[in-house]
């Protein structure tokens, strides 16, 4: 059975395996760009098991954090009880109540819709935001993608990867013959300034793997925007 979106094997198989020493890693890099205010609000969106919304709470920050997928909320929620864990989709974020000093969107959790649809969450986000607050996003570089279209053998399943009409595609091939398919919508660093632009949001920095003096380079896989609301989003 082919299923298009994150399953509870997928998280298993790849998101738990993740070392903390990454999660931590993570948030070092999203504390160094958030307004200084002792009450910061946090929106993470696409939250998985919910281990960077925990190192946040840790460090003393008010979390919210969501996701669509039943087994990833589940998660979030018992890793990470003092957070507000929801079930929602990102399209839903207008039934959120702001304003959040910044939002995170970490491991390429966006561009999963159409244009349209992934332009919408952009605004949503932005209306979110308190004037100066940020918007940390992680992004695969669509050069990196484009050179590495290939099949490979991880952890133990067969993944295939292609770029399809500006979209990245992935397709997975459990042990057990079962199949997960994801496909987003590829930004380059240009394009999501011009897209954040559009709504609000300037871009204060990008680099990869938290160094901002680093070039998104074709052999860089990921990288991270920081976006700052400097004014009132464009009206809708």
């Amino acid at each position: 059975m082919l299923r298009r979106a994150y399953s509870e094997r997928w998280f298993e198989t790849f998101a738990a395996p993740i070392p903390q020493t990454q999660i931590v890693r993570d948030i070092d890099g999203v504390i160094s760009w958030l307004p200084g205010r002792a009450d910061a609000r946090l929106l993470e969106i696409g939250c998985g098991l919910g281990r960077h919304a925990s190192e946040l709470v840790r460090r003393g920050y008010a979390v919210v954090a969501i996701d669509e997928q039943p087994v990833a909320v589940a998660a979030a929620r018992r890793q990470t009880p003092a957070a507000e864990v929801l079930r929602l989709d990102m399209r839903q974020l207008p039934t959120l109540s702001g304003p959040f000093d910044a939002c995170l969107i970490l491991w390429h959790a966006f561009g999963y819709f159409d244009a349209a649809a992934n332009e919408r969450v952009i605004a949503d986000i932005a209306s979110l935001l308190r004037p100066g607050g940020r918007l940390i996003i992680e992004l695969f570089n669509p050069a990196w993608v484009q050179a590495h279209q290939h099949s490979a053998r991880r952890e133990g399943c067969v993944t295939h990867q292609w770029v399809d009409d500006g979209r990245q595609v992935v397709e997975i091939t459990y042990r057990d013959g079962r199949q997960d398919r994801f496909s987003w919508q590829l930004y380059s660093p240009q394009q999501l300034t011009t897209l954040a632009a559009r709504h609000g949001l300037s871009v204060l920095a990008t680099g990869g793997w938290w160094d901002f003096t680093r070039p998104i380079t074709p052999d860089l896989a990921r990288f991270q925007c920081i976006l700052s609301r400097e004014h009132q989003p464009d009206a809708r």
